[in-house]
């Protein structure tokens, strides 16, 4: 097990376009490329009326916008994630007009509405996305006892079975992503790591020492987790301990492989972690400077070393960010912008 303190390094990307919303009526909270190249972005949008819609953009490779949808859910519906599907289609997770309650959309490659699922009082959901079998799965939190709960649908959009997980793991205000794994079970991140098998019985459960939280998990080729959050790092005895980004690497049974902490800045968080083609991490994140916060990517190696950091001078942060076919990278900052960046360069 290495723990470690991880460092910047110089030569990242350069921007190669950038898109920015009104300030008032627009929301990305997710983009994600395409098998055709481009990208589609997902997030809510506010028409004259008022009330947030569910909002879907597709963009093409160059960032020009191919077409736009605004899906009225109700009051304030909104999509946290979007993904493509088997048949090219769209699956989204958020709100649709209750936001107390599991949300999926799923769309056909025009953004055009196949059905929704709507159901379970008291609970939100951050993520969805197609299953193995032609399904899907969903999950978050159930604001009952602050519990995780995952929901699996059939083709249709029906609920075949739903877990709950009793401990109280929603103490933060987060995305609580769960994805399937290799093995066909399911794992997902908010204080521990969640590990269950294809019924959605709890396999294992894994905290990490001065972890607080982890926003996003995924399983790594060979097998494994990386996951990114927030983590308190080494600090004279005494002193206040910063809130700072962390990256970790786990074994398939959820033991600790190693940790990296970004330290730099006054505070910092990870929100997502997607792996790259050469075996390395791209972590997305914020960073505060001078009191101010800033959006922040690192690029990594395979053992969380950094390869480059870039920071933004956006007052924002990046909830989502994953390379693209060319070797760049796509990122959203949750709120107004979406930046493409080239690939990157080391020294």
């Amino acid at each position: 097990m290495a723990l470690g303190i991880a460092c910047r390094a110089n030569s990242p990307p350069d921007v190669q376009w950038e898109r920015t919303f009104q300030a008032h009526d627009t929301w990305i909270r997710r983009i994600v490329q395409t098998h055709d190249g481009g990208f589609i972005a997902a997030g809510s949008v506010t028409p004259s009326r008022g009330e947030h819609d569910v909002y879907l953009l597709k963009l093409d490779k160059s960032g020009t916008t191919q077409w736009q949808r605004s899906i009225d859910a109700g009051v304030s519906g909104y999509a946290c994630s979007v993904g493509e599907t088997q048949d090219g289609g769209l699956v989204l997770a958020g709100g649709s007009g209750d936001s107390d309650k599991v949300a999926v959309f799923r769309m056909d490659s025009s953004g055009e509405s196949l059905w929704t699922f709507s159901d379970f009082w008291g609970a939100t959901n951050y993520t969805a996305e197609q299953t193995g079998d032609g399904g899907y799965v969903t999950g978050g939190l159930w604001s009952v006892d602050d519990s995780l709960y995952i929901v699996k649908l059939d083709t249709n959009g029906r609920a075949v079975w739903r877990k709950s997980y009793d401990e109280f793991y929603g103490h933060w205000n987060a995305h609580i992503p769960v994805r399937q794994t290799a093995d066909g079970g399911y794992i997902m991140a908010a204080e521990v790591l969640l590990k269950t098998d294809a019924f959605g019985n709890e396999v294992w459960t894994r905290s990490y020492p001065d972890v607080l939280v982890m926003f996003s998990v995924c399983e790594v080729p060979g097998g494994g987790f990386v996951a990114t959050g927030i983590a308190r790092a080494p600090w004279p005895k005494g002193y206040f301990k910063p809130f700072n980004m962390v990256l970790l690497k786990t074994y398939a049974n959820g033991d600790l492989d190693w940790r990296r902490v970004f330290t730099d800045g006054q505070e910092s968080e990870g929100r997502c972690v997607r792996p790259t083609s050469d075996g390395g991490f791209v972590v997305s994140g914020s960073v505060t400077l001078d009191n101010l916060d800033h959006a922040r990517v690192v690029r990594t190696d395979s053992q969380g070393n950094t390869l480059w950091t870039k920071t933004f001078e956006a007052r924002t942060d990046l909830q989502f960010g994953q390379q693209t076919s060319d070797g760049g990278y796509i990122l959203c900052s949750g709120d107004r912008r979406i930046w493409k960046l080239g690939p990157g360069r080391t020294r």
